[in-house]
């Protein structure tokens, strides 16, 4: 029975902000989990609490395409506020000056977005 307690107090603490501590303590102390099912519970992140590194991309000025990214990231091109899911069949226009934020998406109950990585493209000079 402590199984199925415990999968519920620890599906609380990753998505409920208001769930602390002290509601795994109050758990303990009536018999809902065992001490040891607190402590793996409190060992497991939060929701919002883990922000990815920057991707590791790279810009192909030359062929104006961001080199790295894959559909697990979203980019704003010029300063834009909205970012967009990646799509490698309908990869962005970046030919011309551009400046392209490129970030990892937020995985729902599990980490925020990313930092961004910045790339510059620049028009490209025709002989």
């Amino acid at each position: 029975m402590s199984l199925v307690y415990c999968n519920y107090f620890l599906g609380c603490w990753k998505v409920n902000p208001s769930f602390t501590t002290t509601n795994l303590d109050n758990a303990v102390t009536k018999g809902y989990i065992t001490l040891d099912e607190k402590i793996s519970i409190e060992a497991t992140p939060k929701f919002g609490s883990i922000t990815p590194s920057a991707p590791s991309v790279t810009s192909s000025d030359v062929d104006n395409t961001i080199v790295g990214i894959d559909d697990t990231m979203e980019y704003a091109i010029d300063g834009a506020t909205v970012y967009t899911v990646y799509n490698s069949t309908t990869p962005p226009n970046l030919s011309g000056d551009h400046t392209v934020n490129v970030r990892v998406s937020a995985i729902k109950y599990t980490s925020n977005v990313s930092l961004d990585t910045t790339l510059t493209f620049t028009t490209n000079v025709t002989v």
